[in-house]
């Protein structure tokens, strides 16, 4: 599920919401591509156990790190 907000600072953003499964969760290579070119605009939620973790900078990456690269969320 995607959504649209507009934060404090008044930028609108997206957040996506996610499970996880044996501490992984599936990124299709579409909303990969679209979220790395607007890295800034995508936030994630992941959902796991009940629990609810916020991750609000994980399309942004370090250079030579990927989304497939990053061990721990």
């Amino acid at each position: 599920m995607l959504i649209e907000y507009k934060n404090k600072s008044n930028k609108w953003k997206f957040v996506e919401a996610k499970t996880m499964s044996e501490d992984q969760f599936i990124v299709s290579a579409s909303e990969k591509d679209k979220r790395t070119t607007e890295p800034d605009r995508f936030e994630m939620t992941l959902v796991k156990d009940n629990v609810i973790y916020m991750k609000k900078d994980i399309f942004k990456f370090k250079q030579g790190k990927t989304l497939e690269t990053i061990q721990s969320l």
